[in-house]
């Protein structure tokens, strides 16, 4: 495909998918704040209802009580009255406590053991004066209820006077802590989790419906765009021809039977095949090869290599690793090509297995297949038990046998012993930066290239390193070709060492993901350019 559509295909593309970002996040704010406005507004009109439900549900029990007051109470065994009255009264539902003073407020009974032990015929403390010391009112011969709300906010004090002899003047006021809201549970976790459950029941109500919907009408104005753009270049990279007669291009001739070009004479001869006298003689021009063919191949060469690209980024994405010994993140930068060093991530049980490769260079389609088999060799090698250095002796015999050279780097995490050993074939170099230090060291090991030497001498010559290292310390493992990689003003590999010493007391996914943020930062042009790389940071905690 022609680069100018390509990248103007790309831009479209990316402005679409920009679009519907943007799109989709003012749709989740909306339908946030919606939810959050209908959940209080439902809580204010829930909760005021249930409170003028309850007032009247604890008038109720207090009216019974004036109304056979009499009968209740007698003037001479009041204590004991008063005493199974307030716990018969204390049965029902969200009634805390009861309790009776005198009409000087002294207290007679009170159901808290604490209180009545404290207060027995003294004034009860400030916070029960509002109800005692207060001028009742009256409504159809009875008095009114009267009602405090308490500091917690979910208790409330309701009173009443008795006329227990019938005076003018109360005998006694009897009083109830009940719970302000009777069908709400007083420990809040339980409010938390229905609230949680009603706002996602209500989120998925209100905002999935819409998100599919503006994601597959997304995916249809992308498609129709990739049609569209599709009218000016073959999506298989052959230009359309301009109208006009057809060319050896847009249509090619038949081919010409051999004998046609040693027989000049006989065609001269037939009819009508006399030149004018003094024209010059037509040149024979070479036949364009037949087109079929090679379209056919190129469709063939795209399709694998966009298979390739599937293949890619399902087999090198980003991983992480969290232990309670470190914070492990492999980021895997991808090109558009197969050039570059590839990071990979295989965990079996508490065994983690970072690595990096380098494919020795070829030429599509071949070097995709290598590419696949490699990595799928490494994923594949990890087994429970087995040591960096075995690893590289079974890579090592894999290269012989299939005379394929490439790098690698490995880094093998052990959750069980808490350990990480790394090792690499050729020489290469990690780095690693000591808690309290300003400055980054270097881990070089020279150990022989993959399919060099023979098993035993291989092994031989073979070194790892056992990384032992304390709270905040960081390692790092970049790609082998992460010093001629540039990213804007620098290259990878010291974009990842400034990072690793400027924020150091971040977490691992933050210190790589500063990096990424400058890779996605650059052109579409300057990315598509960059070959595939990446990094593996580790950070012990």
């Amino acid at each position: 495909m022609n680069m100018d559509i390509e990248s103007r295909l790309q831009y479209l593309i990316r402005n679409f998918r920009n679009s519907r970002k943007t799109i989709l996040i003012s749709v989740f704010a909306a339908a946030l704040i919606a939810i959050l406005i209908f959940i209080g507004g439902s809580y204010f009109f829930l909760l005021t209802y249930f409170e003028e439900l309850h007032q009247s549900y604890y008038g109720a029990i207090l009216r019974d009580v004036s109304s056979f007051q009499s009968s209740l109470i007698g003037r001479d065994t009041y204590r004991d009255d008063m005493r199974n009255l307030a716990r018969t009264i204390q049965k029902y539902r969200g009634v805390n406590h009861v309790w009776f003073t005198d009409r000087y407020g002294k207290l007679i009974y009170h159901t808290d053991d604490a209180v009545l032990g404290e207060y027995r015929a003294r004034r009860l403390p400030s916070e029960y004066y509002e109800s005692i010391e207060q001028s009742w009112e009256f409504e159809a011969g009875y008095p009114l209820m009267y009602r405090v709300v308490l500091r917690n906010r979910l208790t409330i004090r309701v009173s009443l006077p008795l006329y227990i002899s019938g005076r003018e003047n109360h005998d006694f006021i009897l009083g109830l802590d009940v719970r302000r809201f009777l069908f709400i549970p007083y420990d809040i976790r339980y409010m938390v989790l229905f609230s949680a459950a009603y706002f996602l029941l209500s989120f998925l109500l209100l905002f999935l419906p819409v998100f599919f919907l503006i994601r597959w009408r997304f995916r249809e104005a992308e498609s129709q765009a990739r049609m569209i753009v599709g009218q000016g270049a073959s999506p298989f990279g052959v230009q359309p021809s301009a109208p006009g007669p057809p060319t050896a291009t847009s249509a090619p001739a038949p081919v010409q039977p051999a004998t046609a070009a040693v027989q000049p004479v006989e065609a001269a001869e037939a009819p009508g095949a006399q030149e004018a006298p003094g024209a010059p003689a037509p040149e024979r021009k070479p036949q364009a090869p037949p087109a079929p063919k090679a379209m056919s191949e190129e469709i063939e060469s795209d399709k694998m290599f966009i298979n390739f690209l599937k293949q890619k980024r399902s087999l090198f994405s980003e991983q992480d690793v969290e232990t309670d010994f470190l914070q492990a993140h492999n980021y895997a930068l991808h090109s558009k090509g197969a050039e570059g060093s590839y990071l990979l991530y295989q965990g079996v049980g508490d065994r983690h297995l970072l690595g990096c490769f380098s494919a020795a260079s070829g030429k599509p389609p071949e070097i995709y297949d290598v590419i696949v088999e490699i990595a799928e060799t490494i994923r594949s090698s990890l087994q429970a038990g087995v040591t960096v250095g075995e690893l590289l002796k079974s890579y090592n015999s894999y290269s012989r046998k299939h005379k394929r050279s490439f790098e690698i780097s490995l880094a093998l995490i052990d959750e069980a012993n808490r350990s990480v050993e790394y090792s690499c074939s050729g020489v290469e170099t990690a780095f690693y930066l000591k808690g309290g230090e300003d400055s980054l060291k270097e881990l070089r090991l020279e150990n022989p290239k993959l399919g060099s030497l023979p098993s035993k001498e291989f092994g031989q010559r073979l070194s790892s390193a056992d990384i032992n290292l304390s709270k905040n310390d960081l390692f790092s493992l970049p790609a082998h070709n992460a010093a001629s990689v540039k990213i804007g003003d620098a290259f990878l590999d010291a974009l990842v060492r400034y990072e690793l010493v400027s924020q150091r007391k971040l977490a691992a996914s933050e210190i790589g993901s500063n990096v990424v943020k400058r890779f996605e930062s650059l052109e579409l042009a300057v990315k598509n350019s960059l070959p595939q790389t990446g990094f593996i940071i580790i950070k012990f905690l």
